[in-house]
């Protein structure tokens, strides 16, 4: 969804004209303040026309398959880094400052430099087979002060590879491209010394008394209705990414067993500050049951916050001292984190690893993977039990305890 002027307003979007024929057909549709416009035949059509909407050049009421003006008429795209410089600038209105930054670090610094210096047509099957060969091997160039390759984790190189791919697609609609030619761009597996990583990784989760430790050394330094106990006792308790926990305002707070959570806070931005946006996905724009204690808890921080004179309901809950409107900051919170382990001895955690503690504590509860996946707002249940479910201390316990009664029996 694209903002503009503080209105919501809609982006472009796939569909498929069906004929009676059988000849059915890709479109593509605008969507703009509550109206649409169907019958594109390329996403760059659309993309042009619904800047142009924006402008006032054009009317919903236009005939979509007329041609463009010259206005809006791109220049012939003729070699790969122009086509990458269009594709980023139609990419940049579809996702956070963060996600752009990081895509336009891949293509311009990776992908580019080690594909041939030839016009965007002259792609060839063979050209994306040795990139890919390439970046495996890890001889490619990367265009910065150094000269010497980057070593980069599967995921990473995943990452580059589906950029690229969807690169291709755009390339392939709209500048002619060998429509074959995304097929070569296929994934690599994960490297068994990355699998002993993901195991260390995933033995380092804390345990139920690990984490109330933890924030008992939080309540000793800070206090207990302090911002940094505060986000490591919801995220904890709830599950919630940082970015929501840190998101949350005393207006979400509307219901006695309902917590709301419908936006999230990223500070990567382009001038270092913080936004606030949607969640990450569909699934985490929600509702979540919250207990009785916890809720009591929220309430009697924002009975606190109401001391000061300035108290508005849109506050964040954990802002920063001073100042509302300000959530409370990030690096702050990891030196505060980081002071109470040293404090107890225990091991670093990641802030998301708590999500992983609260999903296994529900599945040890006997809470359903649907319900599980629902409460953490996660699109695919499957993801749940794949990645952020493990085997608790307790689980681990049970079993020990069932494999003693199977190997005396008598």
């Amino acid at each position: 969804m694209i903002e503009l002027d503080g209105k919501n307003v809609y982006g472009i979007n796939r569909y498929l004209l069906k004929r009676k024929n059988g000849n059915n057909e890709v479109r593509y549709l605008v969507k703009y303040k509550c109206r649409i416009k169907r019958g594109f035949k390329s996403s760059i059509d659309a993309y042009f026309f619904l800047n142009d909407l924006k402008s006032g050049k054009v009317k919903m009421d236009s005939n979509p398959n007329q041609e463009r003006r010259e206005s809006s008429r791109p220049e012939k795209v003729v070699t790969i880094p122009e086509a990458v410089e269009k594709y980023l600038f139609i990419y940049k209105d579809q996702v956070r400052y963060g996600t752009y930054n990081k895509t336009c670090h891949y293509f311009r610094k990776v992908i580019i430099p080690n594909l041939p210096d030839v016009p965007i047509r002259s792609l060839t099957n063979l050209d994306i087979l040795e990139f890919r060969s390439r970046l495996n091997n890890e001889i490619f160039k990367i265009s910065d002060k150094s000269e010497d390759p980057k070593t980069y984790s599967t995921k990473s190189k995943n990452d580059i590879l589906q950029q690229l791919k969807e690169f291709l697609f755009f390339a392939i609609e709209n500048y002619g491209v060998k429509p074959n030619i995304a097929k070569n761009v296929k994934y690599f597996k994960i490297t068994h010394d990355e699998k002993l990583m993901k195991r260390e990784k995933e033995e380092n989760i804390w345990s139920v008394e690990e984490y109330y430790s933890f924030l008992d050394a939080l309540e000793k330094l800070y206090g207990k209705y302090s911002p940094t106990y505060g986000i490591f006792l919801v995220m904890g308790n709830k599950g919630l990414r940082l970015g929501e926990c840190m998101a949350l305002k005393f207006n979400d707070l509307k219901y006695e067993n309902m917590l709301i959570v419908d936006e999230s806070v990223t500070r990567k931005t382009k001038d270092r500050k913080f936004e606030v946006g949607e969640p990450k996905n569909e699934s985490s724009d929600r509702k979540i049951v919250i207990g009785k204690s916890l809720y009591e808890y929220l309430t009697e921080v924002r009975d606190r916050a109401k001391r000061d004179p300035n108290y508005g309901e849109g506050w964040f809950i954990f802002h920063r001292p001073g100042d509302g409107y300000v959530p409370m900051a990030e690096r702050t919170l990891n030196n505060h984190k980081q002071k109470a382990l040293e404090t107890i001895g225990l091991r670093w955690n990641t802030n998301h690893q708590l999500r992983h503690l609260y999903n296994t504590y529900l599945k040890d509860q006997g809470i359903s993977v649907y319900d599980r996946s629902t409460t953490l707002g996660q699109k695919d249940a499957e993801v749940n039990s794949s990645i952020y479910t493990h085997m608790s201390p307790e689980a681990m316990k049970k079993i020990a305890d069932a494999d003693e009664k199977l190997f005396n029996r008598k």
